[in-house]
Parts: C-alpha cells; sequence; structure tokens
C-alpha cells in the first residue's frame, strides 16, 4: 500500500521520534551502543524536529513490513518498518512522503525503494501512481 503526503497515517504527538531509540536508551549500557548522536537527538525538545526554510527539498520514505527490532522491543506503534514506526518520520516541511510495503533492513537493498528515491531526485517527488514491486 503506497500512502500519499498528508493521508492520516497515524500521525503522532511526537514527530521524529524513536520508540524502539527511547526503549533501548534505557537499557543500562545500550546508550552508548545506540551512539551519542541519536541520543542527542531524541534529548532534544521536538519544536527543534523540523526543516529550516532555506533547507533543499527532502523527501520521506517509510516502510510498513514489520519485521525486525519492533518484535523484542514491545509497544512499537503499527504501522511500522519493525524499527520505526510510519508515525515517527513525519516531518514537517517535508516535500513529499510516500510508505511502501519493506522493512527497515530491506530498505537499502529494495527495487521499489531506488525506484522511489531515483523519482523523487528527479522530480522531487515520488510517483504515487507506481505499485510497489
Amino acid at each position: 500500500m503506497v500512502k500519499r503526503a498528508g493521508q492520516a497515517g497515524g500521525q503522532s504527538d511526537r514527530l521524529l521520534d524513536s520508540h524502539c531509540a527511547r526503549r533501548l536508551a534505557r537499557v543500562a549500557g545500550l546508550p552508548t551502543l545506540l551512539g551519542r548522536s541519536i541520543m542527542e537527538w531524541l534529548s532534544r525538545p521536538a519544536p527543534t524536529r523540523t526543516l529550516l526554510a532555506s533547507a533543499p527539498p527532502v523527501g520521506v520514505l517509510a516502510g510498513t513490513r514489520s519485521f525486525g527490532l519492533g518484535r523484542v522491543v514491545p509497544g512499537l506503534p503499527h504501522p511500522n518498518d519493525g524499527v520505526v514506526a510510519v508515525a515517527e518520520t513525519r516531518l514537517p516541511g517535508a516535500a513529499d512522503f510516500i510508505a511502501l510495503p519493506v522493512a527497515h533492513s530491506q530498505m537499502l537493498a529494495s527495487p521499489a525503494c531506488a525506484a522511489q528515491i531515483v523519482a523523487f531526485l528527479e522530480t522531487g517527488h515520488f510517483r504515487h501512481d507506481q505499485e510497489p514491486a
């Protein structure tokens, strides 16, 4: 299923948050494994998590195949890609958004994701009329 920008998709009060990172950050020793950048990002107040007006166009691609870390981290909201909830990918000011039926770990090798990235880089928009492969 492909979602268009602006479609209801479980908008969260915590835009661009990470349920999995927050849960794992509470486990002794795991903040070190998560890395300093994610811990700094999680500590920022939500209003700073928006695009600057002068930023280049940004497209957000989310996955909806729930397979991965989310199976062992309780409470990951649906839909999700197994690591990131779709609601966590909503970026105010993004030029476009699309959700594809792929898991988080599949995104790098997915032909459907690659085709959508090419479309966005060429046109500034995803191909919402194109069925995922």
